[in-house]
């Protein structure tokens, strides 16, 4: 089996899983010891590093909920996220320090900031008007696992969707559904201990989280993390890494496949890319350049990933099969199904108990109207052909 790992190659560090424990335990009884208590939010405010994972378990294992923001967020876009989410505890990078100040009035329930630097020199705290505290006092606590109980049934994480139709809403997701969604990804691409997961997308992010780290820990294996996406140097670091499995998030497979091509573009240890989704117009060509195979999926965060493409038999343009945990419906504006061939809505709900989110925190009104009529809608046009759903 090949030895289970995470590696960051933004310090070029290379730490086993059970390291990831002992420091996660660490944290965990450094946050009991501020004061945070079974249900507590804590905010991750921090870019891709191996403290970042390091703080996601740490969290959960004080049976805290952890709160991760996007690094895009400033202003009025940031104090909403800490102060809807009643964040009593703030975990920043120090380059981001001047974002806080500017929001400091805005958040009054929050009451500690913990400070973490990727250098090591020491610094003076910062001004704020909460209580500050270095990121290596936080980790100073016993290694020893903490005496908390956490329920498969517990909030994992409220993490915030874009924004895009209003104010951004914090997803809650149970720990059930984060390991569930991993599990049902490790069947999807056929993973296995022998396979290197590598992701250069957001920790912030459910798709780096559940779809790379999290498969990786289940069986095993290794995970490469990068601090960010880059098009120029991504087949150079793929295959520094040694990965055999990378997901395209967006439109991240476009920005790959329109660099200048190159002789090796083949000559690369991938065996699938798991796009969500790979465009039609160069979904063959994708597998062929880069000499791999190409599986999509659908879900969303409020949801999970609820259709995969047949790992045999994917078919270009379709967002797949519905899983076996998950009833997908294509309906009407009156939430009656439609026959295939006829656009609607898709909708899912889950055949097993905590395998979705629990609705929208601090958000009742938005949590019903999320899941109405006992489905999911997840307000995305489709329709159904014989055996799989086209998403448009």
């Amino acid at each position: 089996m090949r030895r289970s790992s995470i590696s960051s190659i933004r310090r070029r560090a290379r730490v086993s899983f059970q390291e990831v424990d002992r420091i996660a335990n660490r944290i965990a009884n450094g946050l009991i010891k501020l004061g945070v208590k079974k249900g507590d939010k804590v905010a991750l405010f921090l870019p891709n590093c191996l403290e970042l994972l390091y703080l996601w378990f740490g969290v959960s294992k004080a049976g805290a909920i952890d709160v991760p923001i996007n690094l895009a967020n400033k202003g009025t876009f940031l104090s909403h996220q800490i102060s809807d989410s009643e964040a009593r505890v703030l975990i920043i990078g120090r380059e981001l320090i001047d974002r806080l100040e500017l929001i400091e009035r805005d958040l009054p329930k929050l009451e500690k900031v913990v400070i973490w630097s990727k250098t090591k020199i020491a610094q003076e705290m910062p001004r704020l008007k909460f209580d500050c505290i270095a990121y290596d006092e936080l980790i100073g606590g016993s290694p020893e696992s903490p005496l908390v109980e956490v329920k498969p049934s517990d909030i994992q994480t409220i993490i915030y969707t874009s924004g895009t139709t209003g104010r951004a809403k914090g997803v809650m997701d149970p720990h059930t559904k984060i390991a569930h969604s991993a599990l049902e990804y490790i069947e999807a691409v056929k993973a296995t201990s022998a396979d290197v997961f590598f992701t250069c997308l957001p920790l912030f992010h459910a798709n780096a989280r559940i779809l790379c780290v999290y498969p990786a820990m289940l069986l095993g294996t290794k995970v490469v993390i990068y601090e960010k996406f880059s098009a120029s140097k991504f087949w150079d670091q793929i295959r520094k890494a040694g990965a055999t499995i990378f997901n395209s998030l967006g439109a991240m497979a476009h920005f790959i496949y329109n660099q200048p091509r190159r002789e090796n573009d083949g000559d690369n240890p991938v065996r699938v890319c798991a796009a969500f989704p790979m465009p039609a117009s160069i979904f063959e060509d994708f597998q062929k350049r880069f000499n791999l195979k190409v599986t999509e999926g659908y879900g969303l965060t409020e949801v999970a990933i609820i259709t995969y493409d047949p790992y045999d038999q994917p078919k270009k343009g379709s967002c797949g099969k519905e899983t076996r945990s998950f009833e997908v419906r294509i309906v009407d504006e009156n939430d009656f199904p439609v026959p295939a061939g006829t656009v609607g809505e898709i909708v899912a709900r889950g055949r097993s108990p905590w395998i979705t989110s629990l609705g929208y925190w601090n958000n009742p009104e938005k949590s019903v109207e999320l899941m109405r009529n006992y489905f999911y809608h997840t307000g995305t046009a489709a329709a159904l052909t014989k055996t799989v759903i086209s998403s448009l």
